[in-house]
């Protein structure tokens, strides 16, 4: 039976019901909980069979969703309790600024507790990103493909209540109207320009804006030139730069 027509006579959310049928099918790569199904499947088995694993998937589902959700509470209590005081460590900022690794990365050093990975792996599959579509940290979220559960934009929106949806309208309404009081845009680009009179700067310390050293002549850099490079003289050295790069031999 098509797709199309079960959706009709049954009366399914066809955008949920498609993404289930892509769900059930996926390779055990990540966890093994969909074997039993798929090899019913490709047996062919019972009604009775294909509702008890629905079942018993159904379940699983439910004490994973809530496992996560005890283990984040569980980890909020661990890092408020190594908290040294009542507000949250930022980390710093500075190469000069910490001494620890708990500077640098408050809490990374805890012991934290986490999901066993298979069942994560299943969290993360369900109710946030499909896992088969790889993993990419400098890849906006927005780009990743939605978990099995997991809606946004338009498909979240039909989903909601009308109450909710009307209000969302509202809110619309409001950034449109507060969009339209400002003042129109003005042509420009970033650029630089020479200070009327350019100075030298001091050497900052290990990075450290705030503890400087001596002050540094404008020139060419000393280890790819022969011998000790001549001041610049001209404006900020911009022009003698970039003359001094022309000018280096090729090595």
């Amino acid at each position: 039976m098509k797709v199309t027509n079960v959706v009709e006579d049954a009366k399914l959310d066809y955008e949920l019901f498609d993404r289930w049928l892509k769900f059930l099918a996926k390779p055990p790569k990540f966890y093994p909980y969909l074997k039993s199904w798929q090899e019913m499947i490709k047996r062919g088995g019972t009604a009775e069979e294909a509702k008890k694993l629905a079942d018993e998937f159904q379940a699983l589902i439910l004490d994973v969703m809530f496992e996560r959700k005890e283990i984040n509470e569980e980890n909020e209590i661990i890092e408020a309790k190594a908290l040294p005081g009542t507000k949250k460590k930022k980390p710093s900022n500075l190469p000069s600024a910490f001494v620890t690794n708990d500077d640098f990365c408050p809490n990374c050093g805890l012991s934290l507790k986490a999901m066993a990975p298979e069942r994560m792996n299943l969290w993360t599959d369900v109710f946030q990103r499909d896992l088969q579509d790889g993993f990419d940290p400098a890849q906006t979220f927005e780009r990743f493909k939605p978990g099995l559960l997991a809606f946004r934009g338009w498909g979240l929106e039909h989903r909601i209540g009308a109450e909710r949806r009307a209000y969302i309208e509202f809110l619309r309404a409001e950034l449109k109207s507060a969009q339209g009081e400002l003042e129109p845009k003005y042509p420009f680009v970033h650029a630089v320009q020479d200070a009327e009179k350019p100075v030298n700067l001091h050497l900052s310390i290990r990075g450290n804006p705030f503890s400087l050293g001596d002050e540094v002549p404008r020139r060419f850099v000393s280890i790819l030139s022969d011998g000790s490079p001549d001041p610049f003289t001209k404006g900020s050295g911009r022009l003698e730069l970039a003359e001094a790069i022309l000018n280096q031999p090729e090595k």
